[in-house]
This record gives structure tokens, sequence and C-alpha cells, in this order.
């Protein structure tokens, strides 16, 4: 018999639902990322390690994802944590024009402004390896810093894409790290309190959420720490691992 034959099976011989849901997840994280689509783009550092070092090291990490991932897709919004991260972002239209002010404060653009979209998964890995390299080389370590492939799962609906947009930014709060979304530096959700530049689509956001007020309410009144859909976007997110 093929080692392939039921990869679902216990020892029983049942299927193990989880294990299929894993796999199903594992496939849809595979697939190639599409022009005009969202996504929620997410990994871990491998063995809890910290991710970053230093205060210094998230602006290092932001400033290459603006290097190699900025021409290819818009950002919405991202919250980096000591052990992992989550971006949302859309994928851009082939020979679109890209804008590239300052994509947070005090890290470059690099003045990029016109080229045309490449390989939106190999900008990402390229992004994530550089990162690695430079952490590994930086502070004498080795081995892989991340536990596995980045994660993308794209977003089908507009109410779960404002749900996402709350739970990134929520995350400082539900870890324990912050009491307030804009007690922690290192996410968008200051962006959409002011005007300043940024690469962030602030405007496409807030629009989503029909403003600004409508934006905080959303964000203080759907999110406790007991939100049954922290749990149901959580267990969506474990099931890529």
């Amino acid at each position: 018999m093929s080692a392939f034959a039921n990869p679902g099976a216990d020892v029983g011989g049942l299927p193990n639902p989880k294990n299929k849901l894993k796999a199903k997840t594992s496939d849809v994280c595979q697939r190639t990322m599409e022009e005009g689509k969202y996504y929620h783009v997410f990994n871990r550092s491998n063995n809890k390690e910290k991710l970053f070092k230093e205060e210094k090291n998230y602006f290092y990490f932001l400033s290459k994802y603006v290097e190699y991932n900025a021409s290819n897709v818009d950002t919405l919004a991202y919250c980096l944590m000591p052990t992992h991260f989550h971006f949302l972002v859309k994928v851009r239209e082939k020979e679109s024009e890209v804008e590239m002010p300052e994509a947070i404060p005090t890290v470059s653009s690099h003045g990029y402004a016109y080229r045309p979209l490449t390989d939106i998964e190999k900008g990402f890995k390229n992004f994530f390896t550089s990162y690695a390299k430079s952490i590994n080389s930086h502070y004498g370590r080795h081995g892989s810093l991340f536990q596995s492939k980045f994660k993308r799962k794209p977003v089908e609906t507009t109410e779960y894409l404002k749900n996402l947009i709350a739970y990134i930014h929520f995350n400082p709060i539900k870890d324990g790290l912050s009491k307030k979304y804009e007690d922690w530096k290192f996410s968008s959700f200051k962006t959409f309190l002011n005007e300043s530049e940024t690469m962030i689509k602030r405007e496409e956001v807030l629009e989503l959420f029909s403003g600004a007020e409508d934006f905080l309410y959303f964000h203080n009144a759907n999110f406790s720490t007991d939100n049954k859909l922290i749990n149901t976007i959580e267990q969506e997110i474990e099931n890529f691992f």
C-alpha cells in the first residue's frame, strides 16, 4: 500500500479531522498570491526565540520589508511582536505606479518609484532570508530564525478584513505587552490617528470602516481578551503551523 494512501488517518484507521484541516490550510498557504487580492501574511520564530533582539531590529525588519515588497503589495496593517509578526497586504496590479514615501517613521523608503510586479512569494522569501542572515551575522547565531516558511491566508470577505485589521492591532494587548492600542510602537495603529506621510493605505482602511471614528469604535468595542472572534482567528492561524 502506498505511504500516501490515507495521510489523514490516525493509528486506528479513522480520519483525523485536525490533520485534514492542517493539510487544507497548508495547501492554501502554498498557492500563488494573486493580483488584486488581500492576504494575511504571518510567521513566528523558531522555538519562541525573539525575532527582535533590540528596538532597532524592529525598524530594520520594516526597512527590509519595504525594500523587498513595497513595489509588489499595498500594506493595510501590520504588527511586529517579539516572537511573531502580522502583515495585511493587497497584491498590486501588474506594472502599477508605486509611490514610495516614508513607510514608517525613521524607516527609509530607499527611493523606489516604479517597477513591474515581480514574483510576490520570492519577494517575501528574500525579505525574510535577508533579515535572518543579518541577525545571524550580527548576533553570532546559527540556524533558522523562523519556524517555517512564511504563511499567507487569503481574505475573502469585507467583514473578515475589518476583523483581521483589528485583530492585528490587538496583539500587544492580547499578549499583555500594552494596555492601549496606541501604546505599542511597532504596529500600524497610530498611523490611522494622524495625517503623517505613510505607506500604509490609510484612506482605504478608514473608508472600509466609514471613517476614523468608526475605526476606533470597532477596535474598542469588538475586542476583549475573551472575545470568541479572537479565538477563531487564532485557531485559524495555528492551523497553518
